[in-house]
């Protein structure tokens, strides 16, 4: 909450081409801060839907041209106690057409732009970003200049894309600080170029970070207003230090704490401090000859390394055990970081040191149990009344410890409760909240606007990471999944696409691959070339499929390599892709299969690429995605083991997974697939309908979406194109189900007469021709309590069973003569089968024996039986989505064939956007290779592929995929620290 807010009650549009203007200003944005701000701002506004408004619809006077930005200082240097202060008038009292942000220094002016965005919200109506309640008057500043989040990187390895993901959430929650815990006693994963040996106490050759990694992940936050504080422990916990050099070790049988006895032990500036000290022989020599004990040996070794860092110009923080211990000895330089007693910080100030307040009752977010009120409610100067001591608090920290936390869940843990902390290290004491229930709205509306913007945030009912409650009028927003479907990826030097056994780390596994034993590298400027295909690629498919490729290449590490110090020979210049068909047309049974060869035989300095459609070439590059991973040694882009030869293609041509926009409830159901007259291949069934929610904009009954959770969680048809294109792109096709009869409730709240009764309304009125206007419904018992609809059946002669068969047959019927294809869940076959169109889709889900039956009476099958390939049974896992065989007991081959494919469902009543993507992966991936590769190829036991999956479950993590550990069921945590390939 800001320190002044006052608003008006009037509505302004944002106009296309809302700009940023800087006249008066002082600062010169030389390095980029305030104009890169400025367009994160313009691209978090807009990211929710697709904006298509007419502008000239509206009044000039309601249009804002852009934002007048001035700010006062010419510094753009972040340090502590910079001014971080701002005003925001919308509009300008100067210039109506502007909105106008006032700022002393750059900082202060990236805050603005954060509350401007939370201002602006997508108008539903006028299609236009819309910023309500105009005119607004905002003053603003921190209470605190210290508002920090830790995270921990030695306990779990962190992937550069999450460790920016969270860092861009600090920024929307107006935390400066990320605590960096990067090393200790399980893993030592940065890069120290005086002591190159210290990396090898990392988890593993690829979870390491270069020292150019660390200086990116600096910039990165430092462009957002947010300093970087690299925690060196001292003293630490020594293992990993040790494991590089084990001179450090007071021996190999006593590797803790570090060798207090041996100058190289400060050369290094850390350690680990317990019993070994007294029972190692020459350390305890060198303790009696210094007439030390353990404790003053402690002290001596954190004074002494005090010194070294204060002879480089470092400020330094230490936990509170050091003030506790022998804080008259410390200078009045040290920052004490509290963490285990809550009267520290009175103790500490008192004694005229500054303080850092991090309680672990209230601000240890890796506590599960304590909430987001306890967040809230922590008071750093609780019990601190005198005023000098309180400027000695210099403010606070969340800390996320990393045990049982990794990139499958940290988001979730670490958000909402770390906001609830962020207010009250930002906003003045006399404006926050006494009872933390009057902010509970406000920051549940900041926990969507964090699920909008990316940011997988737990809900706020609930304790630490818990998913959500089941649907109460409760959300499950739907999320860009769809370059999840077929993943793109990248390996690692430790783990590269051969494994040290000389297994093949492909996934899912081609048909065939052959290897050698040879290095290569992409060169810096690897590019594509498309002599003699026969696709245009007018529409870009290829091209931006290519363009994706090196991004995610690329994605890990920062790639700064010498290509001239290597062998010319070793080094690609792209990939020659020939593509033979010229159709780009997505539809069932396109040609999938691709052959790819690293070097090609023909141009040793190009890979080769050769597909007869664009969607089979799509395929190609992600497989020589996983064929590629970033060399520590050259940091460059390395293909291991060539020369490499591929051949691939799919067993099935239906390989889908189901998400739902709404809660799901079992009920008798039909749905129609794509209106192409074909059947979709890489399939994102997109169950967008149900009981607990109507979220589309259907533009014929325009009250239908009424029934949505609330005016800002739908989708506008330009939203869903949005959706199919962006999928399309990726040779995916989009299966919008219409559920009929789904779950009458949310389809009346628009249009009541789709009801039987206000009283009973479900299931939609089977007597009302409205009803077969709008092409869905809801089957119960309503029908035959319901006087008009019992009347109904009575006139036609009818019980419920045959109204269902009616209505089930009428409603395919309408379909069919709009050129859709149509689906029926399998109790259409159950109780009707021999009635059906051969026309119609079976899908099964009700258990095991259905494909078989279904097939045997002609009709084609996917097959997504629930105790096998329901992603929401959280108690079945990888192992059985990896056996289950869509086959199974079909042996003539002409059933076979109509076995279209199988499908993955991931039901919605306790998944949402804080936990869907570890509900999917890595499970789902298991089910990925059952339905791509050929049978024969297949693991006979899923242990065979536990290595493999768990590679590309680390591959998932490190492109920014919160994939769950394999060792769990569903989507657990991590149960203890170490590796991503160890769990």
């Amino acid at each position: 909450m800001p320190v002044t807010v006052n608003h008006g009650l009037n509505k302004l549009y944002l106009t296309k081409d809302f700009s940023l203007n800087t006249k008066g200003s002082n600062y010169s944005d030389e390095s980029g801060v305030l104009s890169d701000a400025f367009s994160r701002f313009i691209d978090v506004i807009n990211s929710g839907h697709v904006l298509d408004a007419d502008v000239s619809a509206f009044h000039s006077s309601t249009l804002l041209q852009g934002l007048h930005t001035v700010i006062h200082s010419s510094i753009h240097q972040l340090q502590y106690g910079v001014d971080e202060s701002y005003k925001l008038f919308v509009p300008s009292p100067d210039k109506s057409s502007y909105a106008y942000l006032e700022a002393h220094t750059v900082y202060g002016a990236l805050h603005g732009l954060q509350t401007l965005s939370q201002l602006c919200h997508v108008n539903l109506t006028s299609r236009m970003i819309e910023l309500g309640m105009a005119p607004w008057n905002i003053a603003d500043q921190p209470r605190f200049s210290y508002r920090g989040l830790m995270i921990d990187t030695a306990r779990h390895y962190q992937p550069l894309p999450m460790i920016k993901k969270v860092i861009d959430a600090m920024a929307y929650s107006k935390l400066n600080v990320l605590h960096w815990h990067i090393v200790d006693t399980q893993s030592f994963p940065l890069e120290i170029p005086s002591y190159p040996k210290l990396w090898d106490g990392a988890y593993s050759a690829s979870e390491r970070y270069t020292i150019a990694d660390a200086t990116e992940i600096v910039s990165y936050a430092e462009k957002r207003g947010i300093n970087v504080l690299a925690e060196v422990d001292v003293p630490g916990h020594a293992l990993s230090w040790g494991v590089g050099y084990p001179e450090l070790w007071p021996s190999r049988i006593c590797q803790q704490p570090l060798d207090v006895s041996n100058e190289f032990t400060f050369k290094v500036i850390d350690g680990i401090l317990s019993g070994c000290w007294s029972t190692t022989p020459h350390i305890k020599t060198w303790l009696k000859s210094h007439r030390m004990n353990e404790s003053q040996a402690y002290q001596y070794f954190v004074l002494r390394a005090q010194q070294i860092a204060s002879s480089h110009g470092y400020e330094f923080v230490n936990w509170e055990e050091t003030f506790n211990n022998f804080g008259d000895k410390m200078s009045r330089k040290t920052v004490v970081h509290n963490w285990l007693v809550s009267e520290v910080p009175e103790r500490a100030t008192a004694a005229g040191f500054r303080c850092i307040v991090s309680n672990q009752g209230s601000w240890y977010l890796d506590h599960l149990d304590a909430t987001w009120e306890d967040f809230y409610m922590n008071e750093p100067l609780r019990n601190i009344t005198n005023p000098n001591q309180q400027k000695l608090i210099m403010g606070g920290e969340v800390c996320m410890w990393g045990e049982t936390v990794d990139a499958s869940d940290i988001e979730q843990t670490i958000w909402p409760r770390a906001a609830a902390a962020a207010e009250r290290l930002w906003t003045a004491y006399d404006r926050l909240a006494k009872d933390p229930e009057q902010v509970f709205g406000r920051l549940a509306r900041f926990r969507c606007l964090l699920t909008k913007r990316g940011v997988a945030a737990g809900p706020v009912s609930g304790s630490g990471r818990a998913a959500p409650l089941e649907p109460e009028r409760k959300a499950t927003l739907l999320m860009l999944l769809l370059v999840q479907v077929i993943v793109t990826s990248q390996a690692f030097e430790n783990d590269y696409a051969v494994n040290k056994g000389g297994s093949v780390n492909l996934w899912p596994m081609p048909v065939s691959v052959s290897h050698g034993n040879t290095k290569l590298h992409l060169s810096k400027d690897f590019a594509l070339t498309t002599q003699g295909s026969n696709y245009t690629d007018k529409s870009g498919v290829l091209r931006d499929g290519f363009s994706r490729f090196l991004d995610v290449v690329k994605s890990a590490h920062v790639v700064n390599g010498d290509p001239s110090s290597l062998d010319p020979s070793s080094v690609l210049q792209g990939l020659h892709t020939v593509i033979r068909s010229p159709n780009e047309q997505l539809q069932y049974g396109v040609d999938e299969s691709y052959k790819l060869m690293i070097p090609s035989p023909d141009k040793t300095a190009y890979a080769y690429l050769e597909a007869q459609t664009v969607y089979g070439a799509l395929h190609g590059l992600q497989t020589f995605s996983q064929l590629c991973y970033f060399s520590f040694t050259t940091r460059m882009i390395e293909v291991g083991m060539a020369p490499w030869n591929i051949v691939d293609q799919p067993r099935f041509s239906y390989r889908g997974l189901l998400i739902a926009a709404t809660d799901y409830k079992e009920g008798h159901r039909f749905y129609g697939l794509c209106k192409t007259g074909k059947y979709p291949t890489n399939v994102l069934h997109w169950h967008i309908v149900d009981k607990q929610a109507f979220p589309l904009e259907i533009p014929s009954y325009p009250k239908l979406w009424d029934g949505a959770y609330s005016i800002s969680e739908r989708y506008t048809m330009a939203d869903a194109t949005e959706i199919v294109s962006y999928a399309e792109r990726r040779g995916i096709n989009v299966l919008a189900e219409v559920d009929v009869p789904g779950h009458a409730l949310s389809w009346g709240v628009g249009y009541p007469e789709l009801w039987p009764s206000k009283n009973c309304p479900d299931p939609l009125d089977i007597s009302n021709e409205f009803t077969f206007k709008v092409i869905d419904g809801i089957l119960s018992g309503c029908w035959t309590v319901t006087p008009h609809v019992k009347t109904w059946l009575q006139n036609h002669r009818m019980n419920e069973t045959q109204a269902y068969e009616y209505f089930i047959r009428r409603a395919q019927k309408l379909a069919l003569s709009h050129g859709y294809e149509v689906v029926n869940w399998e109790e259409t076959f159950e109780y009707f089968g021999n009635r059906l169109s051969k026309k119609i889709v079976v899908h099964n889900w009700l258990g095991g024996g259905v494909a078989e039956k279904v097939t045997a009476a002609g009709l084609r099958c996917i097959v997504s039986d629930q105790y096998k390939w329901y992603l929401d049974h959280l108690d079945r896992t990888w192992q059985e989505f990896y056996m289950y065989e869509p086959l199974t007991n079909i042996t003539n081959p002409g059933q076979q064939k109509l076995v279209i494919g199988g499908e993955v469902c991931m039901w919605g009543e306790t998944v949402d956007a804080s936990d869907i993507e570890q509900t999917i992966w890595p499970r789902a991936a298991a089910a990925a290779e059952r339905l791509w590769t050929s049978f024969d190829k297949l693991a006979k036991d899923p242990r065979n592929v536990t290595d493999r999956l768990t590679h590309f479950r680390c591959i998932l993590t490190q492109r920014g995929i919160a994939a769950a550990p394999l060792y769990v069921k569903g989507r657990e945590a991590p149960y203890t620290t170490g590796s991503c390939y160890d769990q």
